[in-house]
């Protein structure tokens, strides 16, 4: 019975050294992984803010070179107006009570302008990045 007990004996600190190298191995396997996604994750964050921050940037450049044009097109317009009413000022003043108008429709139209945006961010933000395409 003495070699049965010390055989058994043997076995089981074979079983508990071989559980515990298991586990050793699959816990480092387990933080690499974590590691990894932390990192795919990070980098993917990064890449859908420079693809929103490139997009935005453009627009704002398309948008003041608009404005531009849309201004001196105003003034023309305005002193247009100007002579067609003989009066230089009153041209101006319906040019300019047009935009306080839209003014007053963008304030009124406020959440209906917004949530299109909001929507627009949101679907980019969330939208796969072209690493995470080439993956899939």
């Amino acid at each position: 019975m003495g070699k049965r007990d010390s055989n058994n004996k043997l076995m089981e600190e074979t079983k508990e050294n071989l559980n515990s190298e298991f586990f050793k191995e699959y816990k480092n396997l387990l933080f690499d992984y974590v590691e990894e996604r932390l990192e795919l994750i990070q980098l993917s964050a990064v890449e859908k803010t420079a693809v929103l921050t490139a997009k935005l940037s453009f627009g704002f450049m398309v948008l003041s070179f608009a404005l531009f044009a849309l201004f001196f097109m105003n003034v023309l317009f305005a002193i247009f107006l100007g002579d067609l009413v003989q009066s230089r000022s009153l041209g101006f003043l319906f040019v300019g009570g047009f935009y306080v108008f839209l003014i007053l429709l963008a304030l009124l139209f406020k959440k209906k302008i917004e949530r299109p945006i909001m929507n627009m961010v949101v679907k980019q933000m969330m939208s796969k990045t072209s690493s995470q395409q080439s993956n899939s």
